[in-house]
C-alpha cells in the first residue's frame, strides 16, 4: 500500500505545483504591466512636478551684435527672434550640424552669460513643469582665465505640448 501512495504523490504533486508556479508568474506579471506613463502620473500626483524632456541644442553661437540685456524671457518661440540671438557653427563631420530646431512644434530655451574671459561650461541640472509653469535649473562650472573673450549659453529644445512661462534659476 505503500508503494502504490509513493507512485501516485509525483502524480499528484506536479500538477499541484505547476497550478502554483503559474500563479505566481501571473501575479509577479501584473505587477510589471504598470506602464512608464502610470509611473509618471503617480509621480505627478505627488508633488505636482512633471519632470520635461528635452534636447541640447550644439553647434550655435551668439551673435557678435546681440545685447544680452535684450533677452526679456528665456523663452524663444519663433525662428525670426531665433536668428536675432544665434547663428549656426556647423563644423565638418557627422556630428557637425546644429540641432534642428522646428519652431511650429517646439520652442527653445536659452541662459546667456554675459562675455568673460573664463571658460565656463553651463549645465542643465533639471527642467520641471509646475502648475503650467517651467523652472529650469543650471550650473555654472567656471574654469581658467582665457586669452580671448567668450560668451557662454545654454540652449535647450523644447516640445510645445509642454509650453509654459519658463523660469531660470542657478544652483551654487
Amino acid at each position: 500500500m505503500k508503494k502504490g501512495l509513493v507512485r501516485k504523490f509525483p502524480i499528484i504533486i506536479i500538477p499541484f505545483m505547476a497550478m502554483n508556479i503559474i500563479a505566481f508568474l501571473s501575479c509577479s506579471n501584473q505587477q510589471k504591466r504598470m506602464s512608464s506613463e502610470d509611473v509618471v502620473n503617480a509621480h505627478t500626483t505627488i508633488s505636482d512636478e512633471l519632470e520635461v524632456p528635452y534636447v541640447l541644442a550644439e553647434n550655435y553661437f551668439v551673435r557678435n551684435d546681440f545685447d544680452e540685456t535684450s533677452l526679456s524671457t528665456p523663452k524663444i518661440s519663433s525662428r525670426e527672434e531665433f536668428d536675432k540671438i544665434f547663428g549656426m557653427a556647423t563644423v565638418m563631420g557627422d556630428q557637425g550640424k546644429p540641432t534642428p530646431i522646428d519652431f511650429t512644434k517646439q520652442f527653445a530655451i536659452a541662459v546667456i552669460s554675459p562675455a568673460d574671459e573664463l571658460a565656463m561650461k553651463m549645465k542643465a541640472v533639471s527642467l520641471q513643469k509646475k502648475e503650467g509653469h517651467l523652472l529650469l535649473r543650471y550650473k555654472q562650472d567656471i574654469g581658467a582665465k582665457l586669452s580671448m573673450k567668450i560668451q557662454p549659453f545654454l540652449l535647450l529644445v523644447v516640445d510645445k505640448k509642454f509650453d509654459g512661462q519658463v523660469a531660470v534659476e542657478e544652483e551654487k
